[in-house]
């Protein structure tokens, strides 16, 4: 119950309630509480960092495309260190032009800064990765990224979310120079709270500042915005104003419309991985007991996408039969993008066309969006069928906007979405041709999801029972073989935990073997005081404050009440 993820606690009052009380559990809840720990203690007998080095060593020493590396400080200690597995690399090959790196969290007994990879796969999360740093230096960074840059085979990502960490945006420079740097919006925001709150708290000046961070369309519209801002409320001598304006191009979405990201604003993604880590973590816990807990949390990510492929087998619900844009998009797109995709389309009947103009083999179409007379212009080329409109979506999200499917659909007739038009990494098709089948047949011992198993064993398990129910003869026979195929299985699943505890016994072993993997030890980092300590996402100073005068507010009200 601890291994996966159980505090002892509940365990021991769950087991206790099984056995009818207490007084029938044979044990108390601190005899538990010393079990656990001794377990703990034996999985790190030969040293925290070292037991995670050689695990390191015996997953490679399995699968050679499994990928670590590390780096100790002058006394021998631990200081850095990152790994993924196979179908991480193979998960980068597929979705890596965006990344997301997140190194708010401190989820251990060493307090190191974990740094989890993450991207969108069928709209959900994946791990290129993981990381853990001991110090948030440019010098920490910079060793990471080439080291990630290593690992996935010199492939650099098109663009990288980051908070607000100001020793990264060099490292990033150094080591990705052609990619994109953009912050979190999230951040941004509550940076804002933290460094302008005579002015962030007031309505007038936040209609400014959340149109420039959320609504903001184009580079002259920021300008213009940002001018009367400063105009307004008098604050052009503000330096962390200043400051936000000089990183314009890194958190405005006007400055990259033009560039890929998923429609992924930082926070989407790395706030959900946050809570996995909550969930897993807590501020004793050592680095090898991390792991372990990171390698099933993998593993259920690898499940939920497997049933995510099995679901995109199924033809999608059409809101409009007969309609061949639809059926095209339902054949190739994967379940939760036709879904959006879907959407769009709908968006796009309720549109109105106000102006047409032909130039040739241009025609630019004027489309009423229905806010406040605002329009949008769709422009088409006859000669090659590009399409492109102001709103730019495909651009930054990879499927085709409301306004091009409302010109495509109901002007131009057409049937089907051109090629140029249908990104990959969206498709049913996404992870064909790079890697996925050949490491599925390689490692055999991958399990396909239980779902999946489940719903042919139900196919084939309601037709026995439809041709059972015809007749008592046929109803006996059904149950005949029913019964003997249920005790096969329990004698098959009996003989198949005892080779599973023998092997997880071997792989126990493997983790104290320092002689054999290692000649010099490793040293753990320094573990630090947890008082103090948290664990979890790392709080601002604003969410601390506001965590600390809540208890203050109610004594007060309690000294007035009396």
């Amino acid at each position: 119950m601890i291994d996966v993820g159980i505090r002892t606690k509940k365990a021991v009052r769950y087991l206790q309630n099984e056995a009818g009380g207490i007084e029938n559990a044979g044990f108390i809840e601190q005899d538990a509480h010393n079990f656990v720990q001794a377990h703990k203690r034996n999985m790190i007998s030969s040293g925290d960092a070292q037991t995670l080095i050689n695990h390191f060593r015996h997953l490679h020493s399995e699968d050679s495309n499994f990928f670590y590396s590390f780096q100790v400080d002058e006394y021998g200690r631990l200081c850095n260190f990152f790994w993924r597995d196979s179908i991480s690399r193979l998960h980068y090959e597929c979705f890596g032009d965006v990344m997301i790196f997140d190194t708010t969290y401190r989820t251990n007994r060493y307090n190191m800064i974990c740094a989890p990879f993450v991207v969108n796969n069928h709209w959900k999360n994946v791990f290129f990765g993981c990381a853990f740093l001991c110090n948030e230096t440019t010098d920490s960074f910079v060793w990471l990224f080439q080291t990630f840059f290593k690992g996935m085979g010199g492939k650099a990502p098109k663009i990288i979310f980051t908070d607000q960490a100001h020793a990264m945006a060099p490292a990033i420079r150094q080591v990705f120079p052609n990619t994109c740097h953009r912050l979190c919006e999230w951040h941004i925001d509550r940076n804002a709270q933290k460094n302008i709150p005579q002015l962030y708290w007031k309505q007038g000046f936040r209609n400014y500042f959340d149109t420039l961070l959320w609504r903001c369309k184009s580079e002259s519209e920021f300008e213009v915005i940002w001018q009367n801002m400063i105009c307004d409320w008098n604050c052009a001598d503000n330096s962390w104003l200043q400051k936000l304006y000089d990183l314009r191009k890194k958190w405005c979405p006007a400055f990259s419309r033009s560039i890929f990201s998923a429609d992924i604003k930082s926070t989407q993604r790395s706030e959900s991985t946050n809570r996995v880590f909550t969930e897993m973590t807590c501020k004793t816990m050592s680095i090898t007991e991390f792991l372990k807990h990171y390698e099933q949390r993998t593993t259920e990510m690898h499940d939920t996408e497997a049933t995510e492929d099995y679901k995109c087998q199924g033809k999608p619900k059409l809101f409009v039969e007969d309609c061949g844009i639809l059926k095209h998009a339902g054949s190739v797109y994967s379940r939760r993008i036709f879904t959006r995709f879907q959407h769009e389309f709908l968006q796009g009947t309720t549109k109105k066309l106000i102006h047409v103009e032909t130039i040739g083999t241009c025609t630019k179409y004027t489309i009423l969006k229905g806010e406040n007379n605002q329009t949008e212009t769709v422009q088409f080329n006859s000669l090659d069928n590009s399409i492109s409109c102001t709103y730019q979506m495909f651009e930054t999200m990879g499927w085709l906007c409301c306004h091009a499917l409302r010109v495509l659909f109901f002007d131009l007739n057409f049937s089907c979405i051109s090629k140029k038009y249908i990104l990959k990494r969206w498709t049913k098709n996404a992870k064909h041709e790079c890697g996925f089948e050949e490491y599925t047949e390689k490692k055999k011992t991958l399990k396909s999801s239980k779902t999946i198993r489940l719903n042919g064993l139900m196919k084939e398990s309601f037709t026995v029972m439809t041709l059972a129910a015809n007749d008592v003869d046929s109803e006996e026979i059904a149950i005949k073989y029913l019964y003997l195929a249920k005790v096969e299985i329990i004698k098959h699943q009996s003989e198949l935990y005892v080779q599973n505890h023998e092997k997880n016994r071997s792989k126990f072993n493997s983790f104290n073997d320092s002689v054999t993997w290692c000649k010099d030890q490793i040293l753990d980092p320094i573990k630090k005081k947890d008082k103090g300590n948290g664990y979890g996402r790392m709080k601002s100073k604003n969410e601390q404050r506001k965590k600390k005068s809540i208890p203050e507010n109610i004594e007060k009200r309690n000294r007035i009440s009396t």
